[in-house]
């Protein structure tokens, strides 16, 4: 199994490093639903989690990531996960950070 994203670039072709190297691969596997990579039907997040009531989702996306995380992106872990309405979107906010406690961590604000 490779990791995702080894080498991540823009869409201009730029490469990317750090926090926001991170950034993208958690939204790569965002993104990606279960079973949708031919040669890895494992990666990915379930792919219902729009029908997931508010109060399970949280956890459910925790379990998921954690577990997508493991495999793909093995040196961070996430911290915290939680649901907020802004200018009505509704976000999902993940707060990660180095198993290694190096360079701290970061947050992806996604669109649901």
């Amino acid at each position: 199994m490779a990791k995702v994203g080894v080498i991540s670039r823009t869409n201009a072709g730029e490469l990317v490093y750090g926090a926001d190297r991170i950034n993208q691969q958690i939204d790569m596997i965002l993104q990606t639903p279960k079973s949708a990579v031919v040669g890895d039907p494992g990666m990915g997040v379930r792919d219902d989690i729009m029908d997931i009531p508010s109060t399970k989702l949280v956890s459910t996306v925790v379990q998921d990531l954690n577990r997508q995380l493991a495999l793909y992106i093995p040196d961070v872990k996430v911290d915290k996960v939680k649901t907020t309405v802004e200018n009505g979107r509704a976000l999902l906010v993940i707060t990660w950070t180095y198993k290694s406690g190096k360079n701290g961590g970061g947050e992806l604000v996604k669109e649901l």
